[in-house]
């Protein structure tokens, strides 16, 4: 049958394709246009670029180790003086026993 077609296709014109034209078994082939290849290219240029920066390093590997730990540790000393100020600032005032007995102290002389 497909041979037929073939071989009598200026005879016949394309039936049809149902459903997704450009997918599946007997899909329609599509026609690639300057538009198509230009974007293609533009993609493939932006993939170059980016292929190219990510092979220079940024940082030394000397200035690389240790790098991630002093990192966290700076934020996590962040975290914890924000965490400590916001501690604080709940607490009530310190009260301390010289507060208290500090009357007590006038008497302290000999006769």
């Amino acid at each position: 049958m497909w041979l037929t077609r073939m071989l009598l296709g200026h005879r016949y014109r394309h039936p049809k394709i149902p459903g997704r034209q450009y997918t599946g078994k007997r899909r329609k082939a599509i026609q690639l246009t300057s538009c198509m290849m230009r974007n293609v290219r533009k993609r493939l240029d932006i993939e170059e670029e980016n292929a190219r920066h990510l092979a220079i390093p940024y940082l030394t590997k000397a200035e690389e180790y240790g790098q991630r730990e002093y990192e966290e540790q700076k934020r996590m000393n962040e975290f914890h003086k924000e965490f400590e100020k916001k501690r604080l600032e709940k607490m009530k005032p310190h009260r301390l026993i010289s507060d208290h007995v500090g009357y007590l102290s006038q008497f302290t002389k000999w006769e």
